[in-house]
């Protein structure tokens, strides 16, 4: 007499994994702090600390001010620093997120170079 238990006939009936159907899988473009890693000099890099700021909420920022220094126009420039402003009113602070001093250091500085441009 064989002891076997219920449901073990179930389970061995599994369909073989084999390769999926269905689209390819997409592509993110990389954020900024990831364009970074690899050698984009205007990106920071910063560190993941405890109770820091919400990674994408500052990539977006910094993406915003980033492409408003590259760009000559004004409005650009505007919405960029209501980006900063809006982010420094509301930062989100999460469990695992990038370094505030950091952050708020570089965002100095691009609002520096924001005004100028101005």
């Amino acid at each position: 007499m064989s002891l076997v238990r219920a449901g073990a006939d179930r389970r061995s009936r599994r369909a073989p994994v084999g390769p999926r159907d269905g689209p390819p899988c997409q592509v993110r473009e990389p954020t900024p702090v990831a364009r970074r890693a690899y050698g984009d000099p205007m990106t920071p890099l910063f560190q993941v600390v405890l109770r820091g700021y919400d990674r994408r909420q500052v990539d977006q920022v910094i993406e915003i001010a980033e492409n408003a220094v590259d760009q000559p126009d004004v409005a650009a420039s505007a919405r960029a620093v209501q980006a900063i402003a809006d982010f420094r009113a509301k930062p989100l602070v999460v469990l695992r997120g990038y370094d505030r001093e950091q952050v708020e250091q570089h965002l100095l500085q691009l609002s520096a170079v924001l005004a100028g441009s101005r």
